[in-house]
Order: structure tokens, then C-alpha cells, then sequence
């Protein structure tokens, strides 16, 4: 078995995320798992905007969300995303986003290479052999 890669990034809590009571709304958690996608491309040496114009893209095929603790305005989190680096079309990926030692939520999102028109491609060979540049994982007891 091949042990997952990860990568972490940062974003704070901005005010048009939360609601009255400065707590981040429910939905805000995707957009922070699309910040640590593009962050985890970038830090692999391959841009999302490289793929899409060499003809990949990566649309998401299934989102889930656990939440534990709510995030308030101004929170610093981290965003941890793991990845299985075993070469498929489709693959997912995990996210553990905290405050510190707390949980505030984890996810994962199910992503498949197309073309333009939708099309299941191979992945780039450079995209796996990058990921496989990642860390790789901690004990699951870590996370």
C-alpha cells in the first residue's frame, strides 16, 4: 500500500464569510478546500491554470463535509490535504482543516481528468511523479 502525500496551507477567516454571530458559514469550507487543491498544485510545481491550458481539467465529482467545531471571523486554520499518489483518472483527495488542536471540519472531494469537452484523459505523468514529491503521511493517529 502506497502511503498517502500531503500538503498544508493557511487562510484566515475573512468578515463576508461569517454570519451575524461571526461565525464562518457552512458553505465557506469548500472554497477553503478549492484554496488548498490550487495551493497543493502550485507547490508541486504544476499551476491549475498550467493544467487547464495544456487541455486537463479536474471537475469535481463528489464533495463531503464532517463538521466539528465552527470557525469565527479572523481565525488563522490550516488546511491539510492528503492525497493517494497511486496514478488514476479519477482520485480523491482528503482535507482536515483546524484551528490550532481543534477539528473544524473534514472533507474530501472526488476529482477525475477530462478534456474540454469532458472526456476522461490518463493524468499528465509529471502530475503523479510530482505528488509523489509530497511528504508523505502521518499515522492516522497523528491526524
Amino acid at each position: 500500500m502506497t502511503a498517502e502525500r500531503y500538503f498544508s496551507t493557511t487562510v484566515r477567516v475573512r468578515y463576508i464569510e461569517t454570519d451575524q454571530m461571526g461565525i464562518a458559514h457552512h458553505s465557506s469550507v469548500l472554497t477553503w478546500m478549492e484554496v488548498a487543491r490550487i495551493e497543493l498544485c502550485d507547490a508541486v510545481g504544476l499551476s491549475y491554470k498550467a493544467l487547464e491550458a495544456s487541455g486537463y481539467r479536474l471537475p469535481v465529482l463528489g464533495v463531503g463535509v464532517h463538521y466539528h467545531k465552527p470557525a469565527y471571523f479572523d481565525d488563522r486554520l490550516t488546511l491539510r490535504v492528503s492525497i493517494n499518489p497511486t496514478p488514476s483518472v479519477k482520485f480523491t483527495l482528503s482535507y482536515r482543516i483546524s484551528r490550532g488542536a481543534d477539528v473544524i471540519a473534514k472533507a474530501t472531494s472526488t476529482h477525475a481528468f477530462v478534456d474540454v469537452e469532458g472526456r476522461v484523459l490518463r493524468p499528465p505523468v509529471h502530475f503523479w511523479e510530482a505528488i509523489n514529491l509530497l511528504p508523505a503521511n502521518l499515522p492516522k493517529s497523528s491526524l
